[in-house]
């Protein structure tokens, strides 16, 4: 599954049109080869796939994945910091008859353009995603699945302010 992450790649281009802002992999990619030697450096007996392994975990979405973002950006905290973040539940799932949906524990903040994201996917039993998406929260009932749109198979993720948690079809996993 690509990306394993992802990171905030930018640059300032100057040509014969004037000063723009670029994005993209071409810039993304040094970047994470960058924190990637850093961690090397911090880390020398590490192996490439022990290299690759730490730098998915560090990223803020893991264990989420999903096809945008992988596993998301990276954090040098999670190799620097002795203090490990913990998570606590952020959300429930709730279901109703063949309803389930996602609700928040908290009240949203109402502060102009602060964003509040929760990530889900739907994926078959093989691991395929089937669906994913990324939203903009603003209210505490945040989702809601019709679980007749799904087989058995189904596993719902959802991924909210550092913490994950599974719906399987006679189980909820955190």
């Amino acid at each position: 599954m690509k990306p394993n992450v992802s990171a905030m790649g930018e640059a300032v281009v100057v040509s014969n049109k004037g000063v723009t802002i670029a994005q993209g992999t071409s810039f993304a990619s040094p970047l994470v080869a960058g924190f990637a030697a850093c961690v090397l450096q911090m880390n020398p007996n590490y192996t490439v796939k022990q290299l690759f392994d730490e730098i998915e975990k560090s990223a803020q979405l893991y264990p989420y994945y999903d096809y945008a973002h992988g596993y998301g950006i990276p954090k040098a905290s999670y190799f620097t910091s002795k203090n490990k973040e913990k998570t606590h539940a952020t959300f429930r799932f709730v279901k109703n008859g063949n309803i389930l949906t996602v609700s928040l524990f908290e009240n949203i903040p109402t502060k102009i353009g602060q964003k509040n994201y929760l990530y889900y996917h739907v994926s078959k039993e093989n691991g395929f995603l089937k669906d994913y998406a990324l939203i903009d929260v603003y209210q505490q009932k945040a989702l809601e699945f019709n679980l007749d749109d799904y087989d058995e198979k189904t596993v719902i993720r959802v991924f909210y302010k550092g913490y994950l948690k599974e719906y399987f079809f006679n189980q909820i996993t955190e």
